[in-house]
């Protein structure tokens, strides 16, 4: 910023914050444009720097540590009033706008402060100054200067008016006509209220009475927004800039007026799209954030805070301090991410998992990138976040599906093998029948006939088991190949006696429990009335019971199944009771639960859960006892009569 010969040095400025920062930066762009510039960080040192007179401009701060910006700034009028003041401070708010202005201040500008406006702000007091000293010069030697001012204000490409204490205009350069439309003859002596919409009348009259008689000059020395009338009679906004000078003790009053049309212009197109941008974020189905490198939220919009279970934006702003820790299932994930992105300074749809205000976990996918400023220094991370949940949760469903269509295809290639390979055995059971009898037929001839009978006896047996226990495999494979088509084989309740089901289970499990050195016995179920059951699925039943304890109970040891008729209840005891080594509660309390898993190396769980299913279709119970290396018993009650 450079000064012409007629322009008077730039003043000093005076910056009064609390910021060390705002004050570094300040100072460096002031600095840069000429201004000598000093700052405090307090209202005292301030009003201390004022009264020592040396100061041009004061940039001040509202919020101080020590003193109300406002009260600073009336001490400094009351010290100089004629020291331009331009408050630079966060807050917004109308009042504390309204009341800076009323205490004198120059101008309010809000912080994060924009630096075109800055110094335009100080450009203007310079002019304002220069202009005043230029009228207050050319008044005092009016003859010799009057000429060279002239000049100088027709020169600037602001329009400038003087008038006096009565608001009568003295001086209208060519840029004031071109704005306003009137010729300098057409104006001058005229009163300033010409130039004013009739809303603004009133207000200056009352000034300038107020001004004559109190010397009161509440907008001498500020920059103001207000609208002009042109000789057409059309309106517009236009900023003026108002200083005052004495000469030959009289009051001269000069303006600075700007056409701020285009301005205004521009920032209404600011404010709408600001309010599109608004409306995007916060409309907007993904989530949208702004964080801080060190894992702070900037920003969020509400589809980000609904996500994440939060009451609002400013509440998930406000929470969450550390979003790697508090919100990521993994914080690691975060210090990958932010890893990625050091590296290429985006990511794209990275997924991962965040934890929500309730304690939910949710799966997400993120979108990121870095924001720079133009030195290369990394500012903030931005980006949107999608709930993915129940997309993840259908994709889970669908693989699961297939795996089901699957295992389907597989059991029903498997239960179509088994009943072929089954064929080949019973016709070979019969063929053995056939060999059987002739061997022991050549045994009776030789005259033993007491080793064939025994002979016979045994085979016979084994045979019987063989035939009955491949006859039962083909039912259940008939079973698997209606499950396989979607047909779930209803439960047939029959007359069924308990006695012959578990005896026929005995016979199929003699030959395993005498190689495991287990004795196998059945009391009390001859006595037992015939009941209403599917019989097939109660030797499914026992025979898992009896099959998963004869590996658990010790050489010598047994198996025992007992049978009574409860007494005043209309139901069967069926207790199958073992010897062996018990269960610990934890492992007793999750037998015959809803979703069952063995307890034993290799186990699948699925014996207990054919039991509990043969149980409850035949709407009866199962309790267990076991004590640790006492034995275990599984008490079974079945209703007298039908399940269904």
């Amino acid at each position: 910023m450079e000064t012409s010969p007629l322009s008077p040095p730039l003043p000093s400025l005076l910056i009064v914050d609390d910021e060390p920062d705002i004050c570094m930066a300040l100072g460096d762009l002031l600095e840069h444009d000429g201004y000598r510039v000093r700052a405090v960080q307090t209202g005292r040192d301030a009003l201390r720097e004022v009264e020592g007179g040396q100061v041009g401009v004061v940039i001040l701060d509202l919020g101080l540590p020590d003193l109300n910006g406002l009260d600073v700034l009336r001490r400094i009028k009351q010290v100089d009033p004629l020291l331009p003041v331009i408050v630079l401070t966060a807050s917004s708010q109308e009042s504390d706008t309204v009341e800076a202005l009323h205490c004198g201040a120059f101008t309010y500008l809000t912080k994060p402060y924009n630096s075109y406006e800055l110094r335009f702000a100080l450009r203007q007091i310079a002019d304002e100054h220069r202009l005043s000293s230029k009228a207050a010069r050319a008044e005092e030697d009016l003859s010799a200067s009057e000429e060279r001012f002239r000049a100088v204000v027709g020169a600037t490409p602001d329009a400038v008016i003087l008038a006096d204490q009565n608001g009568a205009i003295l001086l209208w350069n060519q840029a004031a006509a071109r704005l306003f439309g009137y010729s300098e003859g057409e104006v001058l002596g005229q009163a300033l209220t010409w130039l004013m919409p009739e809303r603004y009348r009133a207000a200056h009259q009352t000034g300038m009475t107020r001004l004559g008689t109190t010397g009161e000059a509440r907008v001498m020395g500020r920059t103001v927004e207000l609208h002009g009338v042109r000789k057409d009679g059309t309106e517009f906004p236009l900023e003026l800039s108002l200083g005052s000078g004495k000469s030959g003790g009289r009051i001269f009053f000069s303006g600075i007026i700007r056409d701020i049309t285009a301005r205004k212009q521009a920032e209404d197109a600011m404010r709408q799209a600001e309010a599109r941008y608004r409306s995007v974020v916060e409309n907007a189905v993904e989530g949208i954030f702004q964080t801080t490198p060190d894992g702070r939220f900037l920003m969020a919009n509400p589809s980000l805070a609904q996500m994440l279970r939060y009451d609002s934006p400013e509440s998930l702003v406000s929470t969450v301090t550390n979003i790697g820790r508090q919100l990521y299932a993994d914080p690691k994930k975060r210090e990958e991410i932010v890893a990625w992105l050091s590296q290429s300074g985006a990511i794209r749809a990275c997924e991962t998992e965040l934890l929500c205000r309730d304690g939910s976990v949710i799966a997400v996918s993120v979108n990121a990138r870095e924001v720079r400023d133009p030195q290369g220094t990394l500012l903030h991370y931005e980006g949107t976040i999608e709930d993915i949940s129940e997309r993840k949760r259908l994709a889970a469903e669908l693989l699961e599906e297939i795996k089901v269509a699957e295992v389907t295809r597989a059991l029903g290639d498997i239960g179509h093998d088994v009943k072929n390979m089954l064929m080949p055995v019973l016709s070979g059971v019969d063929f053995l029948k056939e060999e059987v009898h002739e061997i022991l037929g050549h045994l009776v001839a030789k005259g033993e006939g007491g080793l064939a009978e025994a002979h016979r006896k045994v085979s016979g047996e084994l045979i019987d088991m063989i035939v009955n226990n491949a006859r039962r495999i083909q039912d259940r494979v008939r079973e698997l190949a209606d499950a396989v088509k979607g047909v779930t084989t209803a439960p047939e309740f029959k007359p069924c006696r308990v006695a012959t089901c578990v005896a026929d289970v005995i016979t199929s499990l003699q030959r395993y429990a005498a190689e495991k050195g287990v004795a196998l016995h059945a009391e009390g179920l001859e006595w037992l009335p015939v009941i209403q059951a599917d019989e097939r699925r109660l030797f499914n039943a026992f025979y898992n019971v009896i099959d998963n304890a004869i590996p658990e109970v010790p050489p010598g040891g047994s198996v025992t199944v007992r049978g009574q008729v409860e007494a005043g209840a209309d139901r069967l005891l069926i207790s199958i009771a073992d010897t062996g080594r018990g269960m610990p509660p934890e492992v007793r309390d999750a037998l015959f639960v809803k979703h069952v898993v063995s307890r034993k190396s290799g186990g699948t769980g699925l014996g207990t859960k054919i039991v509990k299913d043969v149980v409850s279709a035949h709407k009866g119970s199962i309790a267990v006892e076991s004590e640790v290396g006492v034995g275990t018993t599984i008490h079974i009650r079945l209703p007298l009569t039908s399940g269904r």
